[in-house]
């Protein structure tokens, strides 16, 4: 499946200690599921737990195209917040989100284990480079399944940070989502990207990070007429 003009948002965490297993058990039971049951044009969202890395946490949501993140039931989400919500959210801790749409991607399947990698450079200037060369090699390798190139829409993000009851987040120009059936797989296409100039030259903070899969919730089919 194609994804280009998908529209992603990432948010990416640690969260105090002192919280985190009522963290997990709110965002399990209720946090995606409002999203992905509530919102008309979220189609799925999933969670992820570093295993080598941090942040720790990943959520992942995709959607139909960015314009899902100022739709009225999107906004009217995000600005009367549940009290669950407004007790955990302002206990994040280094958070770090992807707001826009994927420019380079396809999906065959979903991964049990997923990368992350922040590139250095503009988006624009990457965006070829993704399309013809990183993502169709990155794919033509044993285990992957699906490889994402997202843009963040700055746009989106004026609309929206005001309603965020926690302030302080990084807001990331673009990222490199890769996920594999292993590992072993994984190591192996991060060993290629990791040669790419736009990774090599990127801070040591924002080396790719891996992840297991933890949960996926997909939105429910529309009734056929």
């Amino acid at each position: 499946m194609d994804l280009a003009n998908r529209g992603l948002l990432l948010v990416w965490t640690d969260v105090d200690p002192a919280v985190e297993s009522d963290f997990n058990a709110w965002y399990d039971s209720d946090h995606v599921r409002e999203r992905v049951s509530g919102i008309p044009g979220v189609v799925r969202g999933r969670r992820f737990v570093a295993y080598r890395g941090a942040p720790k946490y990943l959520a992942a949501y995709d959607m139909s195209s960015a314009a899902v993140m100022t739709s009225a039931p999107y906004l009217a989400l995000r600005g009367a917040r549940d009290p669950d919500s407004l007790y955990f959210i302002p206990r994040f801790r280094n958070t770090r989100k992807l707001v826009g749409t994927i420019t380079a991607g396809e999906e065959r399947a979903e991964g049990s284990v997923s990368a992350l990698a922040i590139p250095s450079r503009a988006p624009e200037a990457l965006r070829p480079h993704m399309r013809e060369v990183v993502v169709p090699r990155t794919l033509a390798l044993p285990g992957i399944v699906a490889v994402r190139f997202a843009e963040c829409d700055p746009d989106i993000v004026a609309k929206t940070r005001g309603l965020n009851p926690r302030t302080g987040d990084r807001f990331l120009d673009c990222v490199l989502m890769i996920e594999a059936t292993s590992d072993q797989a994984l190591a192996a296409a991060l060993a290629g990207i990791e040669q790419e100039p736009f990774v090599r030259e990127a801070p040591a903070s924002d080396a790719a990070v891996r992840m297991q899969f933890r949960y996926g919730m997909h939105a429910s089919a529309a009734p056929s007429t």
